[in-house]
């Protein structure tokens, strides 16, 4: 269970059949700068979305309103400007020779790509992905 963040729906009588899927929302404030601290906010977020999904199925995630990666990249740029060369998920997918921008190829771009059977299991996906870039990170440092 997170405390800071929150799945609303648009309309109180909302079920799976309507085309208004619930929705992801944050109350953070203060984003962190540190790489890993986003991604381990990030982190928090999939998990947060993977434990939801089998009560509420597909939710909107909030893309970069409510990813902490995203919030950092602005944070650091300046002018609300969204700069994928800063975060570490861009890193991480140019060490491994990857030229998408931003989350373009990662499991974020198929769980956003609305032909999602298994919304659980892509959220996963994220997820450990997610897992993955941070170990990559903290790695470095070791």
């Amino acid at each position: 269970m997170s405390d800071r963040f929150h799945i609303v729906t648009v309309d109180p009588e909302w079920d799976e059949d309507d085309d208004q899927y619930p929705q992801l929302t944050t109350s953070i404030v203060d984003w962190p700068t540190d790489p890993k601290e986003a991604l381990k906010l990030s982190i928090e977020k999939w998990q947060f979305l993977v434990d939801n999904i089998p009560t509420l199925g597909w939710i909107e995630d909030g893309g970069i309103i409510t990813c902490a990666c995203c919030r950092r990249t602005i944070a650091i740029a300046g002018n609300d400007i969204l700069d994928c060369d800063l975060c570490p998920i861009g890193t991480y997918k140019k060490e491994q020779g990857e030229d998408h921008y931003g989350c373009m190829g990662t499991p974020y771009a198929r769980y956003q790509g609305f032909l999602v059977e298994d919304p659980k299991w892509q959220a996963q996906d994220e997820l450990d992905f997610l897992k993955e870039v941070l170990a990559s990170l903290e790695g470095k440092d070791g």
